[in-house]
């Protein structure tokens, strides 16, 4: 015999009652023609609404909601609610952005409906990639994305610009000694002295 798991035993009896709560409160609603006493009525209905509210929780800023909803969730699956089971709710697509990150960050799997999770916006990718490439000059997947973001730069210069700064053994003043094509003329050396100042 396993160890008895209070919070899963806590939900569950929760579960029972209000299931046992609505069932009564469905067979009151049936009756109400039957001269069912309004006060009777009354008081099951605030019983039942006193397990199924939800709660309000305050939070010091979005970061802690992030992290209180992160750990409720860890805490519905301890209790035996499994993920797929479960649901957070938000107005707006992107009022999910930190709570996203924060799942991620756990491994915590989850599927957003109603937009792109916020890792998998394009313009997100995009500053990844440019991270990740100042990071780490030899990840061509990056430095692939990040090229092509300038203006006049497809997929064959990227790939030359990036056989040449292997060549020249991934320095980041490699960059600058690269022509670009006429539509990056302006932007190129911008572009380039932010590379150079995000490996530094």
């Amino acid at each position: 015999m396993g160890t008895v798991d209070f919070t899963a035993l806590k939900l569950k009896l929760i579960s029972s009652i209000v299931a046992i709560s609505g069932i009564s409160l469905l067979r009151s609603f049936l009756k109400i023609g039957d001269g069912l006493d309004e006060a009777d009525l009354k008081w099951r209905v605030i019983i039942h609404l006193t397990f199924v509210v939800p709660y309000l929780v305050s939070a010091e800023d979005e970061t802690a909601q992030a992290s209180y909803v992160a750990d409720h969730v860890l805490e519905q699956r301890e209790a035996g609610i499994a993920l797929k089971r479960q649901a957070v709710l938000f107005r707006a697509a992107h009022h999910s952005d930190l709570l996203e990150i924060e799942l991620g960050r756990r491994n915590i799997p989850f599927v957003k409906y109603g937009g792109l999770k916020f890792l998998e916006a394009a313009h997100v990718k995009d500053v990844l990639a440019i991270l990740r490439w100042a990071e780490n000059p030899r990840d061509a997947v990056a430095g692939f994305r990040a090229l092509q973001l300038q203006p006049g730069i497809g997929p064959a210069i990227a790939r030359s610009v990036l056989d040449r700064l292997s060549q020249e053994g991934f320095a980041a003043t490699a960059l600058t000694r690269f022509a670009p094509p006429p539509a990056a003329f302006v932007p190129w050396p911008g572009f380039c002295r932010m590379i150079e100042r995000l490996r530094a």
